[in-house]
């Protein structure tokens, strides 16, 4: 019984990609350069208002990895204007929630 568990064990932590979500899974992708598949999994989270999915999706337009390159950069910088302003709206939240001294 015990060696079943063990074993149980060390699958469930050998599969951890398996329990990665999609910003992790894209993040792999994109480092193997399989840019499709890391596109296809962060632009759903760039579109929920994800920054960090935001920024990488501009980089990908600006560098043309996974989609056609914007050498005007239209599809970059509005991707990361709405990073730079999740980010903007993060740190306003956390000035007004702080205590005043």
């Amino acid at each position: 019984m015990m060696k079943r568990l063990l074993i149980a064990g060390i699958l469930a932590w050998k599969s951890g990609a398996a329990m990665a979500g999609p910003y992790e899974d894209g993040k792999a992708a994109y480092n193997r350069g399989d840019y499709a598949t890391a596109f296809k999994l962060w632009l759903p989270l760039a579109e929920q208002g994800d920054a960090t999915a935001q920024y990488n999706i501009g980089v990908m337009y600006s560098k043309g990895r996974g989609v056609p390159r914007d050498y005007v950069y239209v599809f970059a910088y509005r991707w990361f204007n709405l990073a730079a302003a999740q980010a903007t709206r993060k740190r306003h939240t956390t000035v007004t929630l702080s205590p005043s001294s």
